[in-house]
């Protein structure tokens, strides 16, 4: 089931120890755990987690650098790591900024494949703090 990010039908909940758990919220009062915790590849200090605009994609990492997990989050299933720390998700899409310290670069997470050459020349970029219009 696609996660839908208007409303608070259903939530995602980080934890700094190295998952990530789905929650439907349909009864706000009783919310049910769907599914099991998305994994992060190695314990992070401090975690980010984007979503799709669609619901259908997450991706998990840390700020500070390491790599992006991208799942499937109907199937749960592992779709690529990338490189550096992810942004938010480009809206109406699947392609998301990672940053490395020297750059940042946009990513079809489908395909796990980079869109272009990056951005180059930062020092400690943060995708995280990218924005689109």
């Amino acid at each position: 089931m696609p996660l839908r990010t208007g409303g608070w039908r259903n939530a995602l909940a980080a934890r700094a120890v190295v998952e990530v758990t789905q929650w439907d919220r349909r009864d706000p009062d009783h919310p049910i755990q769907v599914g099991e915790p998305f994994p992060f590849s190695v314990a992070v200090v401090v975690p980010i987690v984007a979503l799709s605009s669609d619901g259908t994609r997450l991706a998990t990492g840390s700020s500070y650098g390491g790599t992006t997990e991208v799942w499937d989050v109907a199937s749960h299933t592992h779709l690529a790591t990338l490189p550096g720390a992810p942004g938010s998700f480009v809206p109406g899409g699947h392609v998301i900024p990672i940053s490395q310290p020297d750059r940042i670069g946009l990513w079809y997470t489908d395909t796990g494949t980079q869109v272009g050459q990056p951005l180059m020349g930062f020092t400690n970029a943060v995708a995280s703090r990218v924005s689109f219009s």
